[in-house]
């Protein structure tokens, strides 16, 4: 059994839109749904089911682009102009798997390329500086406790080392343009490949040894590339397809496969997979269409796995008064049996409190992300009550239950709730 959702893979999509594609399973595997953004009159985000082979646009209010599936979740980051400033004054938002969104910023400024943090708890993503240069950034995912990681020169496309380390950007600090890595907390910033040429969105591959880029050459025909991530040398051409500009890269979730926009600059351009080393390629969006910029949700976010269902007070959404909210439980079922259940709470804001194991509140010397502990395990994870022992102060909270089967299938749930 596995958490169910309405929609396609997890993401609630307009039922009018839904088209067959390409033959179901074909691109399944141990990989999960693509997104990506199509383009006709306005910008919508597709979602592509492989495992059906049918796909279908999320129909929000704006123009929406750069779509990041988050790794533990029915949930995707993107940007959008939905607030009508303009589309200079793009925003980050997050839509959940029951059409909900979150919009995390509102600064006027120009907010592009979201991408989650490998744990789902961080995004990075290209800022504006109060002189308009792009810089990269980083922010919960909530939209707090933002931090500017980069200053010199224009800084864009951040992504995430396999184990959330690092992240890869490219700068044009050296006069040209270059790919740089630097620590999560933007420390140690170093030049991995530099060139000449516009140079674009790199990525990581699963394992962490490669990074994906896209290179424009002097006659202005893009191409896929890739170079070692730790001992970075000579590159490694992967498309050279003629009149075609390939672009916006990244691995499958698996590492078996590519998956890019490719552009005839004659006002086409579609979404392809191929193998690694670029060949075997397939068109996977519609004839006819206008699809870029893809990305692959890891299949762990959408596999069967424990269902988890929350019982009683708080629930998502609702506000109560402190003496109200005084446990957080709940019930696991799977057909293979629940292994461990863990459990977290936190405040959201500025002054961050976690739940101890003991049920009392802290406050960590340094960092906010979510503290998980166990809440139950076998021979008896089928059920969880875990009390809450200090009064709440008011404020918003959130609440994450993970649990994980015999199998080793994992599932979360997230709630947030507001104590008045």
């Amino acid at each position: 059994m596995g958490i169910r959702r309405a929609g396609i893979m997890g993401i609630g999509v307009a039922a009018l839109a839904a088209t067959a594609l390409v033959a179901p399973t074909a691109l399944a595997g141990e990989n999960g749904g693509i997104a990506w953004v199509q383009i006709d009159g306005d910008a919508d985000l597709f979602i592509f089911d492989p495992r059906t082979g049918t796909g279908g646009t999320v129909q929000r209010l704006g123009r929406d682009f750069s779509p990041d599936w988050s790794p533990v979740a029915h949930r995707i980051a993107y940007e959008s102009d939905a607030t009508g400033a303009g589309f200079d004054f793009k925003e980050i938002y997050v839509l959940d798997g029951n059409g909900v969104v979150n919009q995390l910023t509102n600064d006027r400024r120009a907010d592009e390329d979201p991408e989650f943090s490998p744990d789902g708890e961080l995004l990075a993503f290209t800022d504006h500086d109060l002189t308009r240069k792009p810089q990269i950034s980083v922010m919960t995912e909530e939209g707090t406790g933002l931090r500017t990681l980069t200053s010199q020169g224009t800084n864009r496309y951040p992504n995430w080392s396999p184990d959330g380390s690092r992240i890869v950007f490219v700068s044009t600090r050296l006069g040209g343009s270059a790919i740089y890595t630097m620590r999560s907390d933007g420390t140690d910033q170093r030049v991995l490949y530099s060139s000449n040429e516009p140079v674009t969105e790199p990525s990581y591959s699963p394992d962490g040894r490669w990074i994906l880029f896209s290179e424009e050459d002097a006659a202005g025909q893009r191409d896929l590339f890739r170079i070692d991530a730790t001992a970075p040398a000579a590159r490694t051409r992967l498309t050279d397809t003629a009149g075609l500009h390939e672009r916006e890269a990244t691995y499958s979730p698996d590492g078996s496969q590519l998956l890019f926009s490719a552009s005839d600059g004659l006002g086409n351009s579609h979404i392809f997979t191929s193998a690694t080393d670029g060949t075997a390629r397939r068109m996977i969006s519609a004839p006819g269409s206008y699809a870029v910029q893809p990305d692959w949700q890891d299949v762990a976010a959408f596999n069967a796995g424990p269902v988890i269902t929350m019982k009683g007070r708080p629930k998502a959404g609702s506000k109560y008064p402190a003496r109200k909210v005084k446990r957080l439980r709940g019930s696991v079922t799977d057909v293979s049996g629940v292994a461990i259940v863990k459990l977290g709470m936190r405040s959201v804001g500025r002054e961050c409190r976690h739940l101890k194991r003991n049920g009392g509140l802290s406050k960590p010397r340094t960092s906010c992300r979510m503290r998980m502990y166990t809440a139950a395990e076998q021979p008896d994870a089928s059920s969880f009550d875990v009390r809450i022992r200090k009064r709440l102060p008011s404020g918003r909270y959130r609440v994450r239950v993970t649990a994980t089967d015999l199998g080793g299938n994992a599932a979360t749930e997230n709630l947030r709730f507001r104590i008045r």
